[in-house]
């Protein structure tokens, strides 16, 4: 009897330590608007950068960064650059800690680039996308969100801000359509808790069948 509970008791406590293995997901900041000025680029693209201010609530790393962008009228060929600013409070830009530069030519969608870049639980960043020389970003432009209060939790982080320009450093209720693909550790204590329950009383009722018999 005793050897059947403790069984049951250990493979409770084993799936209760893999709540603690890496995962990995797409986190799309869309919010499920897409304003409709941001379907239009024939006026010559929507300023020279969009970017978004975020909180992080969990240690993360992402591998890829992508923005929904629309190209219009055989657009140019430029240069493009996404960015990674520290930050206080998500609020405003600090110091450059990252970027990768991509080409960026006719075409609609998402814009993944490959982008490896760790984020620490307690810490603000600002993320940016633009033109490489600063320049607007042509018939080119970003789908964004209008929001008035941008604040949204994604559970690994919050986006409490968005930003416009070469720098970002001016709010702007427009928020564009990015997304990430990130990979970390985190714990799902509630299922886990019920796992090792639901084992451990499978072990006692196995040992009382035993018993009966």
């Amino acid at each position: 009897m005793k050897k059947t509970l403790f069984a049951g008791l250990a493979v409770g406590l084993m799936m209760t330590g893999m709540t603690g293995m890496a995962i990995a997901s797409v986190i799309q900041m869309d919010q499920g608007i897409i304003d409709p000025d941001s379907l239009n680029y024939d006026y010559g693209g929507m300023g020279s950068g969009r970017g978004i201010g975020i909180t992080v609530e969990n240690n993360f790393h992402m591998n890829t960064l992508g923005i929904d962008l629309g190209v219009k009228n055989n657009a140019n060929t430029f240069a493009y650059r996404y960015e990674i600013f520290s930050s206080t409070d998500g609020h405003s830009a600090g110091s450059l800690l990252s970027n990768v530069i991509f080409n960026v030519s006719n075409g609609e969608g998402w814009r993944d680039v490959t982008f490896n870049f760790d984020f620490l639980a307690g810490s603000s960043y600002v993320i940016n996308f633009l033109r490489v020389d600063g320049q607007r970003l042509d018939n080119l432009g970003a789908i964004y969100s209008m929001e008035p209060s941008a604040f949204v939790d994604y559970g690994q982080f919050s986006l409490v801000e968005g930003f416009e320009g070469a720098f970002p450093d001016s709010s702007n209720a427009i928020v564009p359509h990015m997304r990430m693909d990130v990979s970390g550790t985190g714990t799902v204590p509630e299922p886990a808790t019920l796992l090792l329950f639901g084992t451990g009383l499978a072990g006692l009722v196995a040992a009382r069948r035993q018993k009966k018999a």
